[in-house]
C-alpha cells in the first residue's frame, strides 16, 4: 500500500505488455529457486547447504559479463574475490560430498542467477519500487496457491513468533528487496549480487548484539 501511493508518476516506469510478463517470470523464478534451496538443506547439512548456494555468485557474474558486458576493474576485481574467498571459508566448515542435496542446491542457485539477470533487465524500464511491488504480489499469489493446494496453508507452527513475520517481511521484501533493486538499476548486476555477500556479516554482527551468537 505505501509503494502503491508514494510512487512518483513522473519519474517511474511505467508497466507494460512487454515487462508485466517479465515480472511475472522474475517471480516465478524466484519461488522456485527458494523452494528448491529450501528443499535441499533439508536433504544436507545447512553449513554446507549455504557453501553451495553462493554458486549463485558466479552465475550471475558469468551471465552478467556476457550478456551485459560487465567488467571489473583491477581493484574491484581483488576485492571481490577476497570478499567471495572471506565468505567461503566462514559460511564452510564441513567435507564435501556429493549427493543429491548438492545437486538440488546448486539448480536453486542457478536459478536465483538468472533470476537476477531478468531482474537487471527489467529495472532498466521499469522504477524498483514499482517493480518490487508488483514483483512482491506476484509471489504472494504463487506461494499461496502452492500452500492451498499442497494443504499447508496452516500458520500454527509459528507460534509465539507469530509477531516476528510481519517485521520479516517488512525488513526484507519491504526494505531490503527495493534497496537492492535500486542498486541493480544504477550499478552492474554482477557487482551488485557480489558486494550483496555481505549480508552475513551483518548478519553476523546483529546476531552478537540481539541473540548473543
Amino acid at each position: 500500500v505505501w509503494w502503491l501511493y508514494h510512487r512518483k508518476g513522473d519519474i517511474d516506469g511505467k508497466l507494460t505488455k512487454k515487462t508485466f510478463p517479465l515480472i511475472s517470470l522474475q517471480a516465478a523464478l524466484s519461488v522456485v529457486a527458494i523452494f528448491f534451496l529450501w528443499y535441499g538443506i533439508d536433504l544436507i547439512d545447512p553449513t554446507v547447504g549455504a557453501f553451495f548456494s553462493r554458486f549463485e555468485v558466479l552465475v550471475v557474474l558469468a551471465l552478467g559479463m556476457w550478456i551485459f558486458k560487465d567488467r571489473f576493474r583491477k581493484w574491484e576485481a581483488i576485492g571481490a574475490f577476497i570478499l567471495l574467498a572471506g565468505l567461503f571459508v566462514i559460511r564452510y566448515n564441513a567435507d564435501i560430498q556429493v549427493s543429491k542435496g548438492m545437486y538440488v542446491i546448486l539448480f536453486s542457485s542457478t536459478i536465483f542467477g538468472i533470476s537476477e539477470l531478468v531482474a537487471k533487465r527489467i529495472v532498466r524500464d521499469v522504477s524498483p519500487n514499482t517493480f518490487a511491488l508488483t514483483r512482491n504480489c506476484h509471489i504472494l499469489l504463487y506461494i499461496s496457491i502452492y500452500a492451498v493446494l499442497s494443504g499447508n496453508f496452516d500458520y500454527s507452527q509459528i507460534g509465539v513468533y507469530y509477531y516476528l513475520v510481519p517485521i520479516a517481511g517488512f525488513l526484507g521484501p519491504g526494505l531490503g528487496r527495493p534497496m537492492y533493486l535500486h542498486a541493480l538499476k544504477h550499478l552492474e548486476v554482477s557487482k551488485v549480487a557480489t558486494v550483496n555477500q555481505m549480508q552475513p556479516i551483518a548478519v553476523a554482527i546483529i546476531s552478537v548484539f540481539t541473540i548473543g551468537l
